[in-house]
């Protein structure tokens, strides 16, 4: 008897799941809860191998963006899929896990040409205040209750500029994000000596109040411009190697 109910729970699976393959694509705009953040248009193929052919996830906007169902996972209960997509002129792909009790898990992902405007919206400014392309390497990254919980990443920015003060150079960046239970910690440094400033520090996040700190040590080089670099007293007193305390917080929007 256990055998028979066995064998029939195993069929009625791969029913759903053959169900699934031949299901449009189109139903994924009923599958994701309607809000003013994410607007999605022109879906093609099917849920088990789709295509959207725009997605706007708050201040950024995806094109092309493809996925693929892994159907050994989706007869565990877990919906495991394949995903990559166009900004700009950067690329995005990974590989995300839907767990039954909404919990996202993101395996990883990467991204590469990402352009820095595109970020400067959640920090209130327009997108023409900063310029510069990023790229980043995510592990193990879960979502719970549509906030980031844990996980870690590897990011770097090249040829950064301002405009929010003048038209400033800033450089290249590398950091490391980590974080647990809904707080994350950012180290960054700057890359090369050609950048006008020596900018290093750390940045603190919440994700339930989306407020951060920024806590760092800035030195200007002789590269950097004199207006700049003679308000940077201000800040407070330098220390030993004559880097000056920067210190900023805020939420991000």
């Amino acid at each position: 008897m256990k055998r028979i109910l066995l064998l029939s729970a195993l069929g009625f699976s791969i029913y759903l799941v053959f169900l699934l393959a031949r299901a449009p694509a189109g139903l994924i705009l009923n599958l994701v809860p309607e809000t003013d953040d994410v607007y999605m248009q022109a879906p093609a193929g099917s849920l088990w191998r789709g295509r959207i052919g725009q997605l706007q996830v708050g201040p950024v906007h995806l094109s092309g963006v493809e996925w693929r169902l892994s159907a050994a996972r989706l007869l565990l209960g877990r919906a495991d899929m394949r995903v990559s997509g166009d900004l700009d002129r950067g690329r995005l792909e990974g590989r995300l896990i839907a767990h039954p009790n909404g919990n996202l898990r993101i395996a990883s992902a990467m991204g590469q040409q990402i352009p820095v405007s595109r970020l400067a919206p959640l920090f209130g400014q327009a997108p023409t205040a900063l310029s510069g392309e990023g790229a980043f390497e995510i592990r193990d990254m879960l979502i719970r209750d549509q906030l980031p919980y844990s996980g870690e990443a590897e990011l770097r920015v090249f040829n950064l500029e301002s405009r929010i003060m003048g038209h400033q150079r800033l450089g290249n960046f590398s950091g490391q994000l980590s974080g647990n239970e809904g707080s994350f910690v950012l180290s960054f440094t700057d890359v090369g000596e050609d950048a006008p400033f020596n900018l290093s520090g750390q940045v603190d996040f919440e994700a339930e109040s989306r407020s951060y700190r920024l806590d760092g040590r800035i030195l200007a080089r002789e590269t950097a411009p004199e207006n700049i670099a003679g308000m940077l007293s201000y800040l407070g007193e330098p220390d030993e190697e004559g880097r000056y305390p920067l210190r900023l917080s805020g939420r991000l929007r």
